[in-house]
């Protein structure tokens, strides 16, 4: 069974920010975390953000130091 999963429409979230009198200022998270440090100006831009990188090359790389670090722990603990 395939899975249609997208980063970018169903990962990321954008969050209006309430920035005082200003207007709203935009964020990106991923669930309960703050995805970028920088706040945009507009939901647009917020989502061009998101839309101009390569989700699927930065999954793979995080996974793939996952996996490193179970391999790390595990070899740590076998060589105890």
């Amino acid at each position: 069974m395939e899975i249609d999963f997208s980063f970018n429409k169903d990962a990321f979230q954008i969050r209006a920010v309430k920035n005082g009198e200003e207007a709203d200022q935009y964020m990106v998270t991923l669930g309960n975390q703050i995805a970028s440090p920088r706040t945009f100006d507009t939901y647009e831009e917020a989502q061009e953000a998101i839309d101009n990188r390569d989700w699927d090359m930065i999954a793979c790389l995080a996974v793939s130091l996952a996996e490193h670090i179970i391999q790390r722990h595990f070899k740590k603990e076998e060589d105890k």
